[in-house]
């Protein structure tokens, strides 16, 4: 596996374990250079290894891994009582163990509210975290490392995909993903009511251009996390209820994620990538590490309306590649074969494109890159017309953790447990938000996971009492800085 990548869902309870380690899923791709290729190589969905369904219906047809009969009525279970009122069974995914989702917009649950962050936090920053106002006990948020979880629409409401998680004990347990307007009201809601073990989850992985993708996982089973029953919802912001792209049953690790036209699958071990069309037609492999010409690991893809850009790297090669329908998948940063300069953590908010280049790399060796630099280019699909232009050096070393891009401003994780680093695109002018890793009283931002013109979004985690815990843990959370709270900054270097 690639350096500071895991291809495994993260709970929020690991977070713990992630912060200052920028331990990472996933998701990415390679495949043919052109359409012709590209075409070529697309299984027929008979071909594929699990069943897919065109369309998300309770008669859908089975893909042989629901326990009941497909023509057999849905007996749906007496509705738990953790479930809201006015709130209706989603079977689509499990007639016996049904999600629950709101009959209308007027049901939706309680929207974000934010306080002001704790005085952890360095008191010059104009800084808020969610307030959490449901029961929980250490982790009352879950997601997967995804830096696409803030997306603005033509409105100028920014929106957020995340999950809220209820586990205290004697009350019922819950899970439920969102997608809700930070100042405003949730615009979907799914909820997962626990029975007494974790039988299913819900992993809400990000919003993109009016899009959802939730991870599912588990069907029944006393744990969740090891179920072979993997799959994925998908839905469109303003839709109340979702649609199951695809169900799996295997013990290979999937991971999803996806944008408007395309939904990816990680495979794992095989380090395959699959995109998955989300109007229903059959999946295609995009890359692997077998069809590389370099066999190097792809990341996860970032989708952009009919694009999908991804990082390829093995720690002796590093990329950044770019695929349409049109022309197939090819590189649109770097090259194939080049042992010495390597270019990786991209970012794009359509405008920009920023990443690292890393230069100075030992050919004979696997190794990190003793020179790293920031780099910037307006955003284009053809390689030829990227005008690269250094903002700065890159102090994290890091490969994998990609930069968020918006307004004019890119930001990902400073080194360590530095905190988090921002960068200005137009003269490479840069801030950190420290982290505080006082023993006992840590506030440790882990990565940001988006930005406004005005506001950068991160994940952090606390030290927080919880119960008569003895440390007390840390309990992930989500924050909201101001830029311009960031005081004078730095000039590039």
């Amino acid at each position: 596996m690639r350096a500071n990548q895991t291809w495994v869902v993260i709970p929020a309870v690991a977070l713990v374990v992630t912060v200052g380690t920028l331990v990472r899923c996933g998701n990415g791709g390679n495949g043919a250079s052109s359409a012709a290729d590209a075409d070529a190589g697309r299984p027929d969905a008979a071909d594929t290894e699990a069943a897919f369904l065109p369309e998300a219906s309770s008669d859908a047809p089975s893909d042989g891994l629901l326990d009941v009969d497909a023509d057999a009525p849905c007996v749906v279970p007496p509705k738990p009582a953790q479930v809201p009122a006015n709130w209706v069974e989603f079977t689509d995914w499990s007639c016996a163990r049904p999600f629950y989702i709101p009959a209308s917009a007027d049901d939706m649950p309680e929207p974000i509210q934010w306080e002001p962050c704790s005085d952890k936090v360095a008191q010059s920053l104009s800084c808020r975290s969610m307030k959490i106002t449901w029961p929980h006990n250490d982790s009352p948020v879950t997601w997967a490392r995804r830096e696409d979880r803030i997306w603005v629409d033509e409105q100028g409401h920014a929106l957020l995909a995340f999950a809220r998680n209820s586990y205290q004990p004697p009350q019922p347990d819950w899970q439920m993903a969102l997608i809700a307007d930070v100042d405003g009201p949730v615009r979907f809601a799914i909820m997962q009511p626990h029975a007494a073990a974790v039988s299913s989850v819900l992993v809400s992985r990000e919003v993109v251009d009016g899009h959802f993708t939730i991870q599912v996982q588990g069907d029944g089973e006393p744990n969740a996390y090891e179920s072979t029953k993997q799959g994925v919802l998908v839905g469109e912001v303003g839709n109340l209820r979702p649609k199951l792209l695809a169900r799996y049953d295997t013990t290979d690790v999937l991971s999803w994620t996806g944008g408007s036209k395309w939904v990816e699958r990680e495979v794992a071990p095989e380090e395959e990538i699959w995109l998955h069309p989300v109007d229903g037609g059959a999946p295609f492999l995009l890359t692997s590490v077998a069809t590389d010409p370099d066999h190097a690991q792809p990341t996860r893809s970032f989708f952009y309306r009919d694009i999908a850009t991804l990082d390829i790297g093995n720690l002796r090669v590093d990329r950044v590649m770019i695929y349409d329908d049109a022309k197939g998948l090819r590189p649109l940063i770097g090259q194939y074969g080049n042992l010495e300069e390597g270019d990786y953590n991209h970012g794009t908010d359509g405008n920009f494109i920023v990443w690292t280049h890393g230069s100075g790399h030992p050919t004979d060796t696997e190794s990190i890159y003793p020179t790293r630099s920031i780099m910037v280019s307006p955003f284009t699909t053809d390689p030829s017309q990227i005008q690269p232009r250094r903002l700065r050096s890159d102090p994290n070393q890091a490969a994998g953790d990609n930069f968020v891009v918006a307004c004019g401003y890119a930001a990902r994780s400073a080194p360590g447990r530095d905190g988090l680093l921002v960068v200005r695109l137009s003269d490479g002018w840069s801030w950190v938000i420290p982290s505080n890793d006082t023993p006992g009283a840590r506030w440790l931002w882990a990565y940001p996971i988006g930005m406004t013109c005005d506001e950068i979004f991160a994940v952090y985690a606390e030290t927080e009492q919880i119960d008569d815990a003895s440390p007390p843990p840390l309990v992930p959370n989500i924050a909201r800085v101001r830029l311009d709270s960031l005081g004078p900054g730095m000039p590039p270097d």
